[in-house]
């Protein structure tokens, strides 16, 4: 799949790094006494420190949401964090009715999300990519 322009993840390293700073609390919190899949599930679904998305692919996708034009998501993920994103562009744009959709866009992908938006296999082949480039998560 061709990444449109302004989607490049240039926020990647500051992702996985969260995401292998969830795994170690995790796997420090319950080791072995839960299945590997379950704290890749657990990973997932923990907070991130924003949305790990540029303003302009979001405010691109805000845009056609708000239009009614969008037909759909690819990934489950990606469909919870854009409408995630939406709802908050439009309580924010009620509450300051001056931004236009970018700046509202901007300012809510700098906010703490509620998840890392990864399924658990993402999560599972990012710490995989870490063990093998012998970076130390555990």
């Amino acid at each position: 799949m061709s990444r449109h322009i302004g989607s490049s993840n240039e926020f990647r390293q500051q992702h996985e790094r969260e995401i292998v700073a969830a795994y170690r609390t995790i796997f420090n919190r319950y080791g072995g006494d839960i299945p590997a899949r379950t704290i890749y599930e657990l990973v997932a679904k923990s907070p991130s420190s924003r949305f790990f998305i540029s303003a302009k692919r979001a405010a691109d996708i805000v845009q056609l949401m708000l239009a009614g034009r969008l037909a759909s998501l690819p990934r489950s993920t990606n469909q919870r964090m854009y409408f995630e994103i939406y709802h908050r562009v439009k309580t924010l744009m009620r509450e300051k009715p001056t931004l236009t959709v970018f700046q509202a866009v901007r300012e809510v992908v700098c906010r703490p999300a509620p998840e890392m938006y990864k399924s658990p296999r993402q999560i599972m082949e990012i710490l995989a990519r870490y063990k093998n480039e012998s970076k130390d998560i555990d």
